[in-house]
């Protein structure tokens, strides 16, 4: 059984840790983060693998970007965002679900807290679920 780059990973954890309704803004796009209470168990292993799921949007190209960021000291509210982001699109109801997935791999984009920050570019609402594998070697 390998894991990543051929080594025995064991998963830790599976676990949604984002499943809301968004509405973005071309002008302004507001700012979605993951719940301060999964911030530990994202920060506690050693790989993250990331599936980004929209399930459905109110209107034609709808997208959802996804960046992970982490810490060492959340209450100091210093988050490093990583270089480890992805977008997930629909450019219309036929393509939903859509779905694609990030690895978060290297210690450099990794802290001791983890969370993910969400952003929609485009004026429609949109489902989105962000589902996390946690992986310790």
């Amino acid at each position: 059984m390998g894991g990543y780059g051929g080594g025995l990973m064991a998963r830790v954890f599976n676990l949604v840790v984002f499943d809301q309704v968004i509405s973005g803004d071309a002008s302004a796009p507001p700012v979605f983060y993951t719940s301060q209470e999964h911030a530990a168990l994202l920060g506690s292993v050693e790989r993250l693998q990331v599936q980004l799921i929209m399930r459905g949007a109110s209107g034609f190209t709808a997208s959802a970007t996804v960046e992970y960021q982490f810490t060492n000291a959340p209450e100091y509210d210093t988050w490093a965002t990583s270089s480890v982001g992805k977008t997930v699109s629909a450019g219309s109801a036929n393509n939903l679900p859509a779905v694609t997935f990030m690895q978060i791999t290297s210690p450099s984009d990794q802290g001791a807290y983890g969370r993910f920050r969400i952003t929609s570019p485009n004026n429609v609402s949109l489902q989105l679920q962000v589902v996390v594998a946690g992986y310790s070697d």
